[in-house]
């Protein structure tokens, strides 16, 4: 006997009352959707290659230690990465055939069950603000050195965009 699931669900589970939304997620929701339109390394047109490009590489992947992901990385399982998005690596030009360039960032997913410490690829970056952490939002705009590590709770997401160097106080 052949088990099947639902595609959809027409019952409380996926019903949305449209005259009370859950204003904290629609901001989060309008947040995400600025950060995208903000950034263009968030929406290329082009497949990553993942390799050097100009000189770095456009997109890269991290461990929690800061080392680049092996393949026997992504064999262990492990459910968490990191991914650097290099908007200087950017192959895609504007509309009046630019070259397109963007902030660099760096994308924590913690998908473990419990927090970690992420310690920050210096290969990327000395500098980075955290202006978006899903499980704190009151940790947004603080600076981070790539000197230290960086706590991430569990089953959270952290965006970081790279500095030259630290705001002056």
């Amino acid at each position: 006997m052949a088990i099947t699931t639902p595609i959809a669900q027409d019952n409380e589970i996926s019903w949305l009352d449209w005259d009370h939304p859950d204003e904290a997620l629609l901001a989060f929701a309008r947040r995400m959707i600025a950060l995208r339109r903000e950034h263009p390394v968030l929406r290329r047109r082009r497949w990553f290659q993942g390799v050097p490009i100009r000189g770095s590489v456009d997109l890269a992947w991290c461990r929690p230690d800061g080392g680049e992901m092996s393949d026997q990385d992504w064999d262990s399982g492990m459910g968490s990465v990191g991914v650097f998005l290099n908007g200087d690596a950017i192959t895609d030009r504007d509309r009046r055939g630019q070259p397109v360039s963007d902030e660099s960032l760096l994308l924590l997913f913690n998908g473990h069950h419990e927090a970690l410490e992420w310690t920050l690829p210096k290969q990327w970056g000395e500098w980075w603000d955290l202006i978006i952490d899903t499980a704190a939002a009151e940790r947004e705009g603080e600076q981070v050195g790539s000197d230290r590590s960086l706590p991430v709770a569990a089953r959270a997401v952290v965006v970081l965009i790279r500095r030259d160097r630290p705001a002056a106080s």
